[in-house]
């Protein structure tokens, strides 16, 4: 069982430094808007130390490529919530967004493209991971749109800022309205960061509500 741990797992590491690589990275990402927390195993290895709330994440890990089964337990036991089927390929750096809840729960595969970065300019890219919203947009608050016209599970590249603090405005695309906006991020020269449409916006009970969150690709 070490041995096939160590083959793998070969290691952790952040990809701001470096976007391309011989072997593959990965990083899950849990934007299930529930409570709940989960643990996450790669073909029956369980690759979290903590389980992981809303909004929480693995930062990248360097695999061998090929075919993987993702697997999602609750934190407390180990029948498989949602199983998914990935192939990761060499040079290539990918994030796994955990979305929507109960018999919906599901999830996406990400390329990230790290290509052309420089250490003076920052990268923020936006994804709609809200089950219940509308088209979204996403703003520096107080400026133009970042990203237009994203629905549920879209995705956009990564675009070029200046690093700064900033808080972002999540909008609904058709009538402008902001419905969220970020708490305050530091964003540093070099590093990437995924603004997320998060949570649901009616029947919330005891699920996460609608909220923005910047996370950091790392």
């Amino acid at each position: 069982m070490l041995f096939i741990f160590g083959m793998l797992l070969l290691g952790s590491c952040s990809k701001q430094e470096d976007a391309v690589s011989a072997s593959p990275y990965l990083s899950v990402i849990n934007t299930s808007p529930t409570a709940g927390t989960f643990n996450v195993y790669m073909n029956d290895i369980q690759i979290n130390t903590a389980a992981l709330p809303f909004g929480g994440g693995i930062a990248y890990k360097q695999y061998n490529p090929g075919d993987y089964r993702l697997k999602f337990t609750t934190a407390s036991a180990i029948e498989s919530l949602l199983t998914k089927n990935i192939t990761i390929s060499n040079s290539l750096i990918y994030t796994f967004f955990l979305m929507d809840k109960g018999d919906k729960l599901d999830g996406v595969l990400i390329t990230d493209d790290f290509s052309g970065s420089v250490t003076d300019k920052s990268y923020v890219r936006f994804i709609n991971v809200s089950p219940d919203a509308p088209s979204l947009d996403v703003a520096i608050t107080g400026k133009s749109n970042l990203v237009a016209d994203k629905s549920y599970k879209a995705i956009s590249g990564f675009i070029e800022v200046d690093p700064g603090t900033y808080t972002f405005d999540v909008k609904d695309h058709t009538t402008g309205a902001v419905k969220a906006t970020s708490e305050s991020k530091v964003l540093i020269g070099g590093a990437h960061y995924t603004v997320m449409a998060r949570g649901l916006m009616s029947d919330v009970g005891t699920d996460q509500a609608f909220s923005a969150q910047v996370y950091e690709n790392k």
